[in-house]
């Protein structure tokens, strides 16, 4: 037996076995040599009885190997014959080969979520998720699966389902520059798909740094390829070049070809970018040879994928050739890789690059009815319908940022053909999906395109009116928020000093208590006014810490129930004492009371209900009531600030019915609060009506919001922090 199996043979622990699987996938030497050692002829026999376990360990470790070396070797086939051999081993009696089995699910789970089969990579994710569930001390692979899982989140656009696995897998692993490397990898896919910039390059840098630390050359790359990205989107293009340029030198050194894959059709697009600039500038032939350039590029990253069999990346290679034969106005070609792109999106059902197939075939097709008298007859009807089934689906997966950018092109595209009304209405829509850093870089660039029409110049100017008056709206906020703020101390105050001068017992000493323990609350939700006026519609400072939902949700009660509008209306909440979430209590119990106290301003009558349901990741708090409901085609508008369901003209002439009261603030900052917790808020369609809107119960009324949060985490028996 040689020294290698010998020592592998020393392994008796997970742990022990985590530090040794580490520091053979962070060395490709140690991992060739452990490998050719394993699979010499004869190296692995049967063990006398008491170990008996040794071969199916010994089996598993170099299944596991042969299937990283695959997975970073780009090779597709070798990569499926590893996993093959993995799956046949899923029911291991052993630990260490039940962790072995455990991490190769979890780089199975990447390597499908990198092709784009999102259902796959997720049940191999699970399967991870249960292979460690099994295990005396399942944390680390436990971390590797919630990683795994919210990779698929992200990809799916489920940024609170994402934010919460990935702040698990954190308290899962604390302390392992590894794990917190993939962490911070992780944080910063998801922050970029949020068209959060500024949050993606400080995970990156961290998540880069911590590579560096524990000598992970291949995660090292990995990263470096995402920042580049980064930069290629934030227009910051002398760095993405710089970037590309180390990450070329890393991938050479290590025979990476996925990277190198990568960086090609990155170059492609850099010199997509510079000919565009030299056309501008009228360097005509200069610009044909950048375009030549990126052509070469694109075919380049092509070959490599094709070579190793990854349908995923190479689609985006005829995605992206397909843009570089467009610029060139050579049309059939351009449209024949763009159908070979939709369809292999289509075949692994990735929802998000089928719809961006979508959007650049559209712009594609409008480029050629404008340039080509040739072009078919329906060229800008197909176009539409390209534009609204790609837009349909980004809004489907809610994926803001994507959704915001083809908007834009939209409405660019319909300003060409004047049609000004569609181009106003997808600007409007726009804005709303835009987050304020997007909608500012969307602004500068068509400011800075002088060819543009003057429809479009009007299009920035629109833009950036649109958020100044976003901007006047925080500012009064602010202003009103701290007025106000100085006259409830002032009661409280006042209240404070009767209570001292008081002689005991007081008569009124219960109300005098009362009124000073709701102006401190009333205090506190107008600090929190001004937190949202200083977020400018972003995110908030949050104090987080485990906060037990039923308690919560009875002091809310507690706050709304001496002001309801009406007595015969029941306020009640049934939420078990055992859901407790991640929260900062005080944002969470303004969110709470502005939440029931909208209900019961719109309710006479029957109960007002909280609820809370709880699953694996994130804790759903529901607030029903049966008042008069939101009109379906209003319930979008819910969220927007200074927005009500009564419009002016009826609130002045039935200024005494339910509901007229209020200025547009309080879901406005319920919609903040939640989303800087990571979570979603959202009015239930299929509950919330008006009287006579549901043909199906006439009678029906009401409304129906829900909201989800991070739920804690319980470890050693304890709650603590998710992140």
């Amino acid at each position: 037996m040689s020294g290698i199996i010998e020592n592998l043979l020393r392994i008796k622990t997970t742990e022990m076995l985590h530090e040794k699987l580490e520091e053979l996938e962070c060395s490709c030497d140690r991992r060739a040599e452990c490998i050719q050692a394993l699979a010499a002829p004869g190296s692995i026999e049967p063990r006398p009885q008491e170990k008996g376990d040794d071969k199916k360990y010994l089996e598993a470790l170099l299944a596991h190997l042969k299937l990283y070396d695959a997975f970073w070797n780009a090779s597709c086939s070798d990569f499926e014959a590893s996993a093959a051999a993995i799956h046949e081993q899923r029911q291991p009696n052993d630990d260490r080969a039940r962790y072995l089995v455990g991490c190769s699910l979890c780089l199975g789970a990447r390597h499908l979520w990198r092709k784009g089969d999102l259902a796959q990579a997720e049940t191999w994710a699970l399967l991870a998720s249960s292979q460690a569930d099994r295990l005396p001390d399942c944390s680390p692979l436990k971390a590797k699966a919630h990683i795994a899982l919210a990779l698929v989140k992200t990809a799916r656009c489920d940024w609170s389902g994402a934010d919460g696995l990935i702040r698990r897998a954190e308290a899962r692993g604390p302390g392992d520059p590894r794990n917190l490397a993939a962490i911070h990898e992780a944080f910063g896919r998801l922050a970029f798909e949020k068209g959060d910039f500024a949050e993606a390059r400080r995970h990156l840098a961290l998540g880069l740094d911590l590579s560096q630390q524990c000598h992970d050359d291949y995660a090292q790359v990995e990263v470096q390829l995402l920042r580049a990205h980064l930069y290629y989107h934030s227009s910051e293009y002398a760095r993405h070049d710089r970037l590309l340029r180390e990450a070329d030198r890393h991938c050479r050194d290590l025979g990476y070809r996925r990277g190198q894959g990568i960086i090609a059709r990155y170059r492609g697009k850099m010199h997509l970018h510079k000919n565009d600039e030299l056309k501008e500038s009228g360097k005509a032939k200069l610009a044909k040879e950048e375009h030549q350039k990126a052509l070469n590029s694109f075919k380049e990253s092509l070959r490599i994928f094709e070579e190793a069999g990854d349908t995923a990346d190479a689609a985006r290679s005829h995605l992206s050739l397909a843009r570089g034969y467009a610029v060139g106005c050579q049309w059939d070609v351009a449209r024949a890789e763009y159908d070979l792109a939709e369809k292999t999106f289509a075949k692994v059902k990735d929802i998000v690059r089928r719809a961006t197939c979508q959007i650049t075939k559209a712009l594609l097709l409008a480029r050629q009815a404008e340039k080509d008298r040739k072009a078919p007859a329906d060229a800008v009807g197909e176009a539409k319908r390209l534009f609204r089934r790609a837009a349909a689906s980004f809004r489907k997966q809610g994926d803001r940022r994507h959704l915001a950018s083809a908007l834009f092109e939209m409405g660019e595209q319909y300003s060409k053909w004047k049609d000004y009304g569609a181009a106003a209405r997808c600007l409007k829509e726009a804005i709303h999906w835009a987050s304020d850093m997007q909608a500012e870089r969307l602004a500068e660039r068509y400011q800075s395109k002088e060819r543009l029409a003057v429809s479009s110049a009007e299009w920035a100017k629109t833009l950036l009116e649109a958020k100044r008056d976003r901007k006047k709206a925080h500012l009064v906020l602010n202003s009103v928020s701290h007025d106000l703020g100085n006259m409830v101390e002032s009661v409280i105050g006042f209240a404070d000093l009767a209570l001292k001068m008081a002689h005991s017992p007081c008569p009124n000493q219960e109300i005098l208590q009362t009124l000073t323990s709701r102006g401190r609350y009333l205090e506190s939700v107008c600090k929190g006014m001004c937190d949202s006026a200083k977020a400018g519609g972003g995110k908030m400072a949050l104090e987080r810490q485990t906060v037990q939902l039923s308690r919560c949700v009875s002091e809310a009660l507690e706050i709304v129930s001496p002001l309801s509008h009406c007595q015969t209306v029941e306020l009640t909440g049934k939420v078990s004492e055992e859901i407790k979430v991640w929260a900062d209590e005080q944002h969470l119990k303004r969110v709470l009371v502005n939440l029931i106290g909208n209900a019961d301003k719109y309710t006479t009558e029957e109960t007002i209900k909280v609820t809370a349901d709880e699953d694996e990741h994130e804790v759903t708090i529901t607030v029903a009531d049966t008042g008069s409901g939101i009109a379906r085609a209003k319930q979008k508008k819910v969220f927007d600030l200074f927005w009500q369901a009564r419009d002016y003209e009826e609130r002045q002439t039935n200024a005494n019915a339910p509901g007229t009261g209020g200025f547009g603030i309080g879901l406005a900052y319920c919609a903040l609060a939640v989303k800087s917790h990571g979570g979603r808020i959202w009015v239930d369609r299929d509950r919330t009506c008006q009287k006579g809107e549901d043909p199906a119960h006439p009678e029906r009324h009401g409304t129906v919001i829900h909201f989800s949060l991070p739920k804690s985490v319980e470890t050693d028996g304890a709650s603590s922090r998710p992140s």
